[in-house]
């Protein structure tokens, strides 16, 4: 058997040297062979034609996958310290191992963790990834994002990044809360209503109910909560009603919230101004009189803070038939008016209440006193008795002449009695009017009867001295 021997690693390298084939395409060749094996033996070559096809190089090509991101601890709290992890592998490649991968992790845009690897191989391996230094957790929702960001050239990029959304919460602490009041201070001239906002905002643990109160409350101001009670966060509107009998001065209330074991509170200031005023007094409070009588009440108008403006006098509820006259009609207070009522005989009875009013500067006072006027029943009873005495005297002086004398005496006697009582209303009104005196009276009279009796008990009178009573009788 004839061997053919072709020197075809000797054409390709001549051809190469002398620029027969491009870097990149292809070219036909001719190639000689000898039966006898003879190099370039002459007309007895065999001849035959080859292809020979030069490429570039070809692409290095790897298809990463990243898998299961996770994060250690799983439900952080804010503050602590957080390690993120996930898994690579290769799904395909035609660069032999190791190969050099860079992968990153991101929270919310800021670089967490990652660098550049040497992936072992083979393919379908998988290497854990882990994130270092550990991120500080902060408050609230996040997202850590792991992404192969340079290597091989990726047919499928696809699954080179993956994502993970947590949650870091606050720390489980006890409850607690703050408290606080704006503005810290109110000012009211005279009466009129204030309002403050209470502000209580947790700051720890699980909300709990607080209930708003308020202590300090000086006489004639009330307050009131929009909230009496709610979980915080939350606001409360206070207000502060002030009476106009709210004495002058500036005060210092506290506002308390408590719940959940804790107690929190916060102070406030009221400043009441008093307004130029002026009062109303009348005394005594009650006069009982009788009909066709004179009474008089003492009227007292005192100012209050400066108050200078002229205030005027008036009275209702006089009885019928009566009139009333002020010593002094009107005046800026101090001043005293004497109010004297003229009572005449016929004047209406009964029991009145009599509002006496005063006007001045914008304002009005009121004061009321109490007349009582008993109604009398009067009784006359008229006796007459007349007693008559007749005396007849017949003298006879002659036969014929006959003298009579005839003298009568007539006596009448007239008696009469009045007789005056109170009628039964009256009476219980005079009782009405003084019934403290009544009782006092009563009081003492049962006082003195107990004394008398406790001394009789006390000191028994003994047997010899009833018998010498008895021997000096």
């Amino acid at each position: 058997m004839r061997h053919l021997t072709i020197f075809l690693i000797l054409i390709i390298g001549a051809a190469s040297v002398f620029g027969v084939f491009a870097p990149r395409g292809y070219a036909w060749n001719r190639f000689w062979a000898h039966p006898n094996g003879a190099a370039f033996a002459g007309p007895d070559n065999k001849v035959t034609s080859v292809q020979l096809v030069v490429q570039s190089e070809m692409p290095r090509v790897t298809d990463w996958v990243l898998l299961d991101p996770s994060l250690s601890p799983a439900a952080p709290n804010m503050g602590d310290p957080v390690t993120f992890h996930v898994t690579l592998a290769t799904l395909s490649t035609n660069q032999p191992y190791p190969q050099s991968v860079t992968v990153l992790a991101q929270i919310d845009s800021s670089i967490v963790g990652g660098g550049t690897i040497d992936y072992p191989g083979p393919t379908g391996n998988s290497i854990d990834l882990y994130s270092t230094p550990p991120w500080t957790a902060t408050l609230g929702a996040h997202t850590v994002t792991w992404k192969v960001t340079s290597g091989s050239q990726d047919p499928n990029t696809g699954n080179n990044q993956v994502s993970l959304t947590f949650f870091v919460g606050q720390v489980s602490q006890q409850f607690d809360f703050t408290l606080s009041v704006s503005p810290f201070e109110r000012t009211v001239v005279g009466s009129g209503v204030v309002t403050y906002t209470v502000n209580v905002n947790r700051i720890s643990g699980t909300s709990q109910t607080v209930t708003l109160s308020l202590v300090g409350e000086p006489s004639g101001v009330t307050g009131t909560f929009s909230k009496g009670s709610a979980k915080p966060t939350f606001s409360s509107s206070l207000t502060l009603t002030v009476a106009s009998s709210t004495s002058a001065g500036t005060y210092t209330l506290v506002v308390i919230g408590s719940g959940g074991g804790m107690t929190r509170s916060a102070t406030l200031t009221l400043s009441v101004i008093q307004q130029p005023d002026f009062n109303l007094q009348a005394s005594p409070s009650s006069i009982t009189t009788s009909q066709g009588q004179f009474v008089s009440f003492f009227i007292e108008v005192i100012g209050i803070q400066n108050f200078n403006s002229p205030v005027y006098l008036s009275v209702s509820g006089l009885p019928q038939g009566s009139k009333g006259l002020f010593s002094v009609n009107s005046g800026t207070p101090d001043y005293v008016s004497i109010l004297t009522l003229d009572l005449p005989g016929d004047v209406q009875t009964g029991l009145f209440t009599l509002m006496i009013k005063a006007q001045g500067g914008g304002l009005t006072r009121t004061t009321q006193v109490s007349l009582v006027i008993p109604a009398f029943h009067t009784q006359t009873l008229t006796q007459t008795q007349t007693l008559t005495q007749t005396h007849t005297e017949i003298q006879t002086q002659t036969p014929t002449a006959t003298e009579t004398r005839t003298s009568t005496y007539t006596q009448t006697q007239t008696e009469t009695r009045t007789e005056t009582s109170y009628a039964l209303e009256d009476l219980v009104a005079i009782v009405q009017k003084n019934s403290l005196i009544i009782i006092g009276a009563l009081v003492l009279i049962v006082i003195l009867l107990v004394i008398f009796l406790e001394t009789l008990i006390s000191h028994p009178r003994s047997p010899s001295s009833r018998q010498q009573s008895s021997t000096s009788t």
